[in-house]
């Protein structure tokens, strides 16, 4: 039978000696307190969600959305939504070792990344096959020759800073509203195998992002026939920040001109909407074609209640209709411990030696017996551990240098 709020503050009722929640400031931000408290404390089983992935999981992609709701880092699992087999099994880290490691680690694994109040999840899976590269755009003339033109000037190769290639990007000065960057005479390449499948990854780097309102790829045969699609935030859904960003075109959803051939992809370009005065060096690097694998998370959902009518996952109380995501043993531990926080505002001798006591010391009880009986099965990070080096080796191994 489904738990309600309404059920929940009849319960509280019945349990207060007669006295009413009337006298009760703020009932439902008592619970809403009690219940944060409770996955503070317990990983209740009821809040396991399964759900797909914003995206799906690309080969040296590593940046993804998150649901909104997860809680904390309390992820299970991250699988394929079919034909899983027994390498597909995500392990998390800590945000550091997945940096240093996530290019050269076989088994997959994951990162959860906080960033100025943004969460995201971090994602390496070297077992997935690369993708197509179009054009590395790290030198003018490498691959086909880039031609800048409207509000675009002083194009030229960029040794400071760059994401892939020859240690190099392609640079350029903006001023005006709008800069284009070309390339129609590169190798064609045959992407018959991922046409209307894949999605196009490129980096571009914005020295002072907001000024960029979109960026405009288009990817096909030649001027005329090409698909399209025009960007306004980053392959995690996050606006433009200052610094290099990950853009990704979905071609199943990108517009088309005229005949392009996914056999004969040789013409790119690349369009700047800019809304202020001169700005320099930004630059652009790295265009690939990528194949995705469809995948969903396994977690603990922060939201306790739902509402009734939609269905919708919740954080807040917001009608004493809403459904409770707890069941018999666990909505229990939210009765117990709201309790806690009631008899708190209760004044009388009744609250302070009976009821304080009787609901902390049944709360406890019942929240260890519920740890016991049902694990947390959120994977927690792992690090790896290094053994010293042997100091019998140093002569041999070139490490006079170190004294041990």
């Amino acid at each position: 039978m489904p738990y309600t709020v309404s059920n929940l503050k009849a319960d509280l009722t019945a349990a207060l000696h007669g006295t009413t929640l009337n006298k009760v400031q703020s009932v439902n931000g008592l619970i809403q307190r009690a219940g944060s408290e409770l996955l503070l404390e317990v990983d209740p089983m009821e809040t396991k969600r399964i759900a797909e992935l914003a995206s799906p999981i690309f080969a040296k992609i590593y940046d993804y959305a998150l649901p909104v709701d997860l809680k904390g880092t309390k992820i299970i699992d991250i699988r394929p939504q079919a034909n899983r087999n027994i390498l597909d099994r995500y392990v998390q880290e800590y945000n550091q070792e997945f940096s240093l490691n996530k290019e050269y680690v076989m088994n997959p694994n994951f990162t959860v990344q906080h960033n100025t109040g943004l969460k995201t999840i971090r994602i390496s899976n070297n077992l997935l096959i690369n993708g197509l590269l179009l054009n590395l755009a790290d030198d003018i003339s490498s691959n086909g020759t880039w031609v800048v033109s409207g509000g675009g000037s002083n194009l030229r190769q960029d040794y400071l800073r760059y994401v892939d290639g020859c240690e190099s990007s392609i640079a350029f000065d903006i001023a005006g509203t709008q800069a284009i960057l070309t390339n129609s005479t590169m190798t064609p390449i045959d992407c018959s195998t991922q046409s209307n499948e894949s999605h196009i990854f490129f980096f571009v780097y914005l020295p002072t992002a907001a000024p960029f309102a979109t960026i405009q790829i288009k990817w096909g045969t030649d001027a005329a026939n090409y698909w399209t699609q025009i960007l306004n935030q980053t392959n995690v859904g996050t606006v433009f920040e200052d610094g290099w960003n990950l853009l990704d075109a979905d071609w199943k959803s990108a517009a088309v001109f005229g005949a392009p051939s996914n056999t004969s992809i040789g013409y790119l370009q690349i369009t700047y909407s800019y809304a202020l005065s001169t700005q320099t060096a930004v630059r652009l690097n790295s265009i690939y074609s990528r194949l995705g694998i469809i995948s969903e998370i396994e977690y603990y959902s922060k939201y306790l209640y739902q509402d009734a009518t939609t269905g919708a996952f919740q954080e807040t109380i917001t009608d004493d209709s809403n459904l409770i995501n707890l069941d018999t043993e666990s909505r229990n531990l939210l009765y117990l411990l709201t309790g806690v926080h009631i008899v708190q505002q209760i004044q009388g001798l009744d609250a302070m030696f009976f009821d304080s006591n009787f609901f902390q010391q049944q709360y406890d009880r019942e929240l260890a017996m519920y740890k016991a009986q049902y694990k947390s099965e959120w994977q927690k990070p792992r690090s790896q551990y290094y053994s010293m080096p042997n100091p019998s080796n140093k002569d041999r191994m070139g490490w006079n240098r170190f004294n041990y």
